[in-house]
């Protein structure tokens, strides 16, 4: 029969702070009652059991003890009404509550977060009856799933899928703690808890990962890995939701660039401004590390290059230059490197970003990180190791234990010393030199930069406009399509050679003479005035080194830039015919010319005979031999296979005047060449 229950007081009277666990007393009126409630709910709850009673005593009140049967019976009584103390900060039922997850939580592990029944019931075993085990009390604010752990390897209990909210706000918290350290354990609850068929779930997610990426550059390759992950779960659903997202990016910032004339104050004009580079950047490299893992393809990979370059001779905004910096930083060599990619497109892009690397239309910082993408490139896309740090004070140079300069290096003729102490090359009055002597100011500093910078970017605009002839195959396109005359010709002559000079890029010195090549309507007379440019540049510098540069090019020339032999002939001919007058001014001019001619013949460009032939309208003997020598050197170095004896008439050629020079025989053995006798 149901045991009829009163409404009863728990609270203590006045003083009395006995735990709930061991009893408390009863109040006035409600004596007799609670007994009676108390005792029949422990006797119901738990029969044969032992059941509290109350204390006889006439000088105390009697004291009811509670066990945990008793309780329990107590709380699921819809009639019992529990009027809790205010000097407690736990009830007694949340004490039961406690003590009951602590016995599972000591058997079964951790019950926060679980999906757990409303009833107390105990668990079934196999068809064994009911368990003694108990279960865990209900939990009015349960942890949401999504941020709790998973559920131990013994547990029955079933994760369930938070809703859309839910799941937004879980996946929020999830990124906020996503490393390389959690990512597995992260990535792993995120597919099992959250909505990720709902489509307001995974858009949710790609705009959160695109405001990730804008301020935490670091951890770009961990989001990618989590692209890369949803990708390989849920398909090309979620590549065209990411694609959508980020088309949407840059439409967005496009449109917030062009309302930032509208806000008034400096300073938010400057944040929201930051604001949008930040994200169309980090939107760039995302693209970037997800190229590297074949979530996107090289395709799409050009197709935003070419827009955030822009039109030729157009100058993109700041926001785009260092987004595209930022996209080839990421995955340039792995783009270069994809069978898809056409080398010539990789050129384009790169010439442009030099044209913008010398641009004063550019920002400052936006072109050193154009430089800085270059130099990758040029270095194979080996990041450039940090500089070494500064030494320390114990780590300087001692100089007291350098060896002491010699008076002969200060004093090439001679110390001053004693009776030639007066005499020298410093003795006498100054003298105002004849020629006026200008120094350098702030005004002519400027006009000086500008005159080379103004150069600098001509050149970079020949090399992106050959590049893009080169990437569209030839066709006339941009600014291509406009001619030089003859002035305009000669100063973007002498404008690349002096950057060959500098750089040694011969690549890059070929698009510019294809370049200048395809501006002018004769192409056999521009062949012929940069060969003759070349050959000039030789004696003028006077230095070996820019001879076997100038040698190697006028090769490539012919091998890959459309020269005939015809054009290297007559180019080197000419100024190895006046080679008696040159050499009076430049003594170097024989020795330097022969290393040109050793290049072109050893790239086949011009025969060996050109060397007897080019030399026979030299007079003076020693500059034939010194030339003709120099040149049969270079080549033996290289083993130039026609090189053997008998190929040249060196006698007839090197024949000198009896009696005063050495014979040709003595001659070739002086230079270790007496198998050419």
């Amino acid at each position: 029969s149901t045991t009829t229950m009163t409404t009863i007081s728990l609270r203590p009277q006045s003083g009395v702070y006995e735990s709930f666990a061991q009893g408390s007393t009863p109040n006035g009126a409600a004596k007799a009652s609670a007994t009676t409630a108390v005792t029949s709910a422990s006797a119901a709850a738990a029969p044969g059991g032992s059941s509290s009673s109350p204390s006889s005593s006439s000088s105390t009140a009697p004291t009811h003890a509670y066990d945990k049967a008793a309780l329990i019976a107590i709380s699921q009584d819809p009639s019992f009404e529990c009027v809790l103390p205010v000097e407690l900060s736990t009830s007694t039922l949340e004490v039961v509550k406690n003590q009951l997850n602590a016995d599972i939580e000591k058997a079964e592990g951790s019950v926060w977060g679980r999906h757990v029944k409303e009833d107390l019931k105990p668990k079934k075993k196999d068809g064994a009856g009911e368990s003694d085990a108990p279960v865990a009390a209900k939990i009015t604010d349960a942890v949401p799933a999504a941020s709790a752990p998973a559920a131990a390897a013994g547990s029955a209990a079933a994760v369930k899928t938070l809703d859309a909210e839910k799941s937004k706000r879980a996946i929020k918290s999830m990124l906020n703690k996503l490393s390389r350290g959690t990512f597995d354990k992260l990535v792993e609850q995120l597919m099992a808890e959250c909505a990720l068929t709902d489509v307001s779930v995974i858009e949710a997610l790609v705009s959160m990962v695109f405001d990730k990426v804008a301020y935490e550059a670091q951890y770009v390759g961990v989001y990618a890995d989590l692209c890369a992950k949803l990708h390989e779960a849920l398909g090309s659903g979620f590549k065209k939701t990411l694609f959508s997202a980020a088309q949407d990016e840059f439409e967005n910032s496009t449109l917030a660039r062009e309302t930032l004339g509208a806000v008034a104050d400096r300073g938010d004009r400057d944040a929201q401004a930051k604001r949008a580079r930040s994200k169309i950047v980090g939107v760039m490299r995302l693209v970037g590390e997800l190229f590297k893992r074949s979530v996107v393809g090289a395709s799409l990979v050009h197709a935003i290059s070419s827009e955030l370059l822009g039109e030729p001779r157009s100058v993109p905004c700041d926001d785009y230059i260092e987004a595209l910096c930022a996209l080839m930083t990421a995955c340039g060599g792995e783009l270069e490197a994809s069978p898809k990619t056409n080398k010539a497109v990789m050129d384009m892009y790169f010439a442009r970003l030099n044209v913008l690397a010398e641009s004063m239309e550019v920002d400052t910082r936006t072109r050193f990180m154009c430089r800085d993408a270059i130099e990758l490139r040029s270095n194979a896309w080996v990041v450039r190791a940090n500089k070494p740090a500064a030494k320390k004070a114990s780590e300087e140079i001692d100089f007291t234990s350098s060896p002491a300069v010699s008076d002969e290096i200060l004093f090439p003729e001679g110390p001053a010393n004693g009776a030639n102490a007066r005499s020298g090359s410093l003795q006498g009055p100054y003298e105002k030199p004849a020629h006026a002597v200008v120094l350098p100011t702030a005004a002519t500093r400027a006009a000086l930069e500008d005159d080379m910078r103004r150069d600098a970017k001509l050149r970079a605009e020949a090399k992106a406009d050959a590049a893009i002839d080169a990437a569209l195959g030839g066709g006339a396109g941009g600014a291509s399509s406009s001619s030089y005359d003859a002035e305009q010709v000669e100063q973007k002559i002498n404008s690349f050679i002096d950057e060959y000079a500098t750089v040694g890029d011969i690549s890059e010195a070929l698009l510019c003479i294809a370049d200048l090549i395809a501006r002018t309507p004769d192409k056999e007379e521009t062949k012929n005035a940069i060969a003759k440019a070349l050959v000039d540049y030789v004696v003028n510098v006077s230095s070996a080194k820019i001879a076997d540069a100038i040698g190697k090019l006028l090769a490539a020339c012919f091998t890959s830039g459309g020269f005939e032999t015809s054009t290297l002939e007559m180019a080197i001919g000419d100024v190895v015919s006046m080679l008696d007058d040159v050499a009076i001014d430049v003594p170097m001019a024989p020795k330097l010319l022969a290393k040109v001619v050793a290049k072109v013949v050893a790239a086949n460009a011009v025969a060996l005979d050109f060397i007897t032939a080019a030399g026979s309208g030299i007079e003076d003997v020693m500059y034939r031999r010194e030339f003709c020598g120099v040149a049969l050197v270079e080549l033996k170095e290289v083993k130039y296979a026609a090189l053997k004896p008998g190929a040249l008439d060196l006698h007839g050629f090197a024949a000198g005047e009896p009696g005063v020079d050495d014979t040709v025989s003595e001659w070739l053995g002086s230079l270790s060449l007496s198998e050419l006798a």
